[in-house]
């Protein structure tokens, strides 16, 4: 009786022991229940000894992770570590497996995105090539930058062999605006093809070098007038009407004695033949002893027409139109004609090419009754083109009609 007794009372225990695991686990699954999470981390990859790798070095890989929410929790990002086993990869291009293995007890791997990657790898050369530093910018004006001297005349250039065998040169830049004094500083070098393009993918050994630049002092400063000379003629027919300069003033350098002496700089320009206006740009005659930085000015030229006047004087005045049975008589008989134009055509008109005329052919003979005296305009002939009449005087005359 006591032992059935013993015996229900343990299966009771047990059955209670069963019945709360149970009631545990339940709990534990409800607040700490299997859930994914997904990180994003940097895969780095590292070319094996003796080869480059032409494609990119890094890459982002999507990593999913299960386990318990509160393991999941204590994950930080930076502690996953994917990596790429390349170490027996040939040149050319390959794939490989992403490869993980998760420290976390009871975390598994759900993902991995992408889970392969291709990669291009070649042969590894080097070689040395000469180093060039270009000076860039203007120092102060009183200095003028000298040839810059460097910490090393050659570099090494290191990568994928047909990336090498493009390289020429190494080149940097240095800055010497509004110095002073001797620069220095440090500079990177860049390597560059037989055009001056940048060569991707190749290591310079070394990245960068000192290079200093010299300062020179420039001798003492003069502005002066920039003067011009002409040679030759324009056209006939044609003058010249003015030159300007620009600038209308250079600076020269040199000593004292020298500058002293020059007050001013010339150039010359040649007008012979021109017929119009016209801007040249023309070479300064620099004086011995004496360092110039414009040593070009424009010259503007001004070629107008030569527009001269002539006086005729002693031009008899001819009647056109005169009414049929009568004489005439014009006082004054002849007038001064004053003619105006280029000089060339001008020349050409001769006294007896300047004509004068009075119309009488608006006179009626009732108007006339015998005898009348009739003021009229003096006209012009016909002139050459190009001339016109400043003055005619007098510019009216007075025509006598008789009848006969």
């Amino acid at each position: 009786m006591i032992e059935k007794m013993l015996q229900k009372d343990l299966l009771v225990k047990v059955a209670a022991v069963i019945l709360a695991l149970l009631i545990w686990a339940t709990v534990i699954g409800i607040e700490n229940p299997v859930v994914s999470k997904q990180f994003s981390v940097d895969l780095k990859i590292e070319a094996p000894e003796g080869k480059i790798l032409e494609t990119p070095n890094t890459m982002r890989v999507a990593i999913t992770l299960e386990g318990r929410t509160h393991s999941l929790e204590q994950i930080k990002t930076e502690d996953i570590k994917v990596s790429l086993d390349i170490s027996k990869a040939p040149a050319g291009m390959s794939t490989f497996p992403i490869e993980y293995v998760s420290p976390y007890a009871g975390v598994g791997l759900l993902d991995i995105n992408p889970s392969m990657v291709s990669i291009t790898l070649a042969a590894r050369e080097s070689k040395e090539v000469g180093i060039a530093v270009t000076v860039r910018g203007t120092p102060n004006k009183e200095f003028t930058a000298e040839k810059p001297t460097y910490t090393a005349t050659t570099a090494m250039v290191i990568g994928p062999k047909g990336n090498v065998e493009r390289v020429q040169i190494v080149a940097g830049e240095i800055d010497v605006t509004g110095a002073v004094a001797s620069t220095t500083a440090r500079v990177t070098l860049v390597p560059k093809d037989s055009s001056g393009n940048e060569i991707a993918q190749i290591q310079v050994d070394p990245p960068e070098i000192e290079v200093t630049v010299p300062m020179k002092p420039k001798q003492p400063a003069k502005m002066v007038a920039v003067k011009v000379e002409t040679t030759g003629t324009p056209k006939n027919g044609y003058k010249l009407a003015g030159v300007t300069v620009s600038p209308e003033y250079v600076e020269i350098r040199g000593s004292a004695s020298v500058t002293s002496k020059i007050d001013a700089i010339y150039t010359r320009v040649d007008v012979v033949g021109r017929e119009a206006g016209f801007s040249s740009a023309v070479n300064l005659v620099v004086p011995s002893g004496v360092t110039m930085e414009t040593n070009r000015v424009t010259v503007n030229v001004d070629i107008q027409p030569d527009i001269v006047t002539k006086t005729f004087s002693n031009v008899y005045v001819q009647v056109i139109d005169l009414p049929i049975g009568y004489t005439f008589n014009i006082d004054p008989a002849e007038i001064m004609v004053e003619l105006s134009g280029r000089s060339d055509i001008l020349a050409q008109v001769k006294a007896a090419d300047v004509q004068a005329f009075i119309d009488a052919g608006g006179i009626s003979p009732s108007e006339v009754r015998g005898r009348g005296d009739f003021p009229l305009p003096v006209y012009p002939g016909d002139l050459p083109a190009g001339i016109s009449i400043l003055e005619m005087s007098p510019s009216r005359v007075i025509l006598t009609l008789t009848k006969r």
